[in-house]
């Protein structure tokens, strides 16, 4: 695994990015954020968002419809579920907080029917996300109010006093996760802690960024992929556990992300999305077993998690669900993969695009700055930036509410 994260890195520093749109947008009938995915079987899923929206699917993710639920507490201060956690296809977990504030608000529920009724588990502090590995056992970690950052551990259905690792109330863990007899959490700061029994105790290790980690997942027994705000570092790894940790310089730094969450399957593939930072734009990338692939779409994406092995569903602002659903080796009704062209890439400055769709593009600096724009929708494009410095640049093709980055070499 070591050597495959090295080509990891290795194929993410080159120029050339996979110019394919394999995610495809499914229907969400709302136009409100949606902040958290989770499936509970392979069917039945669920999504939540802001407003006291609750989505579900008992078909795979086709159909997505409203859920009229009881039982859950809405107000000004905490409008939103932002997080659902469901360990079978009826029962599972939320939180129901302020998805642009959660400091002080945060209260964990239970459904043990499907979403329609809600009940109380475990208040008294800032819930924010939750991993568990059955009904009666797991964590919930964000903020106690007079004592930061804490994570409380639920045993064959008790729950203990809780540990904290901050005497600030607006200082969050944001997420949790666990394998074998290991869990790691982490949020606000950089910081990530771990436990070997259970909860009793915890250790705390400085990572590499000192910005909020957003999700981190185990993609096996020793490495972990975690989502942070830092735009010049979206994505860290650690190797050893969670020990020591490392940005992957990538071409993740060329889109100044800023990620929101990771999902890993059980074939050692992870996606990790989030927004792009200097518009509103969102990035989908993903590892599909050779080579990294990395997608643009149209909002800024808050979640993702894994239906089965291969298929995922990414959510985020106004609504907008993505998966890669239909594309997949194995899945039926394989659906026409959309290439972008671009050529000569090098050139002197003149470049020409090509796809079987017509699109516009745009070109943006190294800082993000738009230098060309070209709104008109057709199939080839001749972009000019022989007045422009030689160096990197950025290509954004936009086509039937898709986007595709391609890095151009201007000599």
């Amino acid at each position: 695994m070591k050597n495959t994260f090295l080509l990891f890195a290795a194929l993410l520093l080159s120029l050339i990015v996979q110019a394919q749109s394999y995610w495809n947008k499914v229907a969400s009938g709302t136009n409100h954020h949606l902040v958290s995915v989770s499936f509970g079987s392979n069917m039945v899923g669920y999504i939540s968002g802001t407003d006291s929206v609750l989505l579900k699917t008992v078909d795979g993710g086709n159909t997505w419809n409203n859920v009229t639920h009881t039982g859950m507490d809405f107000s000004l201060a905490r409008p939103d579920i932002v997080h659902v956690n469901f360990v079978h296809a009826d029962t599972g977990f939320a939180v129901v907080s302020n998805f642009e504030n959660p400091v002080y608000v945060g209260t964990l529920y239970k459904t043990t029917d499907g979403g329609s009724t809600w009940n109380v588990v475990n208040g008294g502090f800032a819930a924010y996300s939750t991993f568990f590995s059955d009904a009666n056992n797991g964590y919930v970690v964000g903020s106690q109010f007079f004592a930061g950052k804490t994570v409380v551990a639920m045993a064959n259905g008790v729950w203990d006093n809780g540990n904290y690792f901050s005497w600030q109330p607006s200082d969050f863990l944001y997420t949790i996760d666990c394998r074998n007899n290991t869990c790691i959490t982490a949020g606000d700061s950089g910081y990530v802690y771990r436990t070997h029994n259970g909860g009793t105790s915890w250790d705390t290790v400085k990572t590499a960024t000192d910005s909020t980690i957003r999700s981190l997942k185990f993609l096996n027994d020793s490495v972990i992929v975690a989502a942070t705000d830092y735009e010049m570092g979206g994505v860290m790894i650690s190797t050893d556990m969670g020990a020591n940790w490392h940005y992957e310089n990538s071409l993740l730094t060329f889109f100044y992300p800023k990620m929101k969450s990771v999902a890993v399957s059980k074939k050692d593939s992870f996606i990790v999305v989030g927004k792009v930072n200097w518009d509103t734009t969102g990035v989908i990338l993903w590892w599909n077993g050779s080579s990294p692939m990395i997608e643009g779409v149209e909002q800024a994406m808050n979640s993702v998690a894994m239906r089965n092995d291969s298929v995922g569903f990414a959510v985020g602002n106004n609504g907008l669900i993505m998966s890669n659903k239909g594309i997949q080796v194995g899945i039926n009704s394989v659906q026409k993969r959309m290439s972008l062209n671009v050529y000569p890439n090098p050139s002197d400055g003149r470049f020409k695009t090509e796809m079987e769709t017509a699109h516009s593009v745009k070109v943006y600096d190294l800082t993000g700055r738009l230098i060309y724009a070209n709104e008109t929708k057709q199939r080839n494009h001749i972009i000019d930036l022989s007045r422009n410095a030689t160096g990197v640049y950025l290509l954004k093709a936009e086509f039937n509410n898709q986007q595709i980055f391609q890095k151009i070499l201007r000599q």
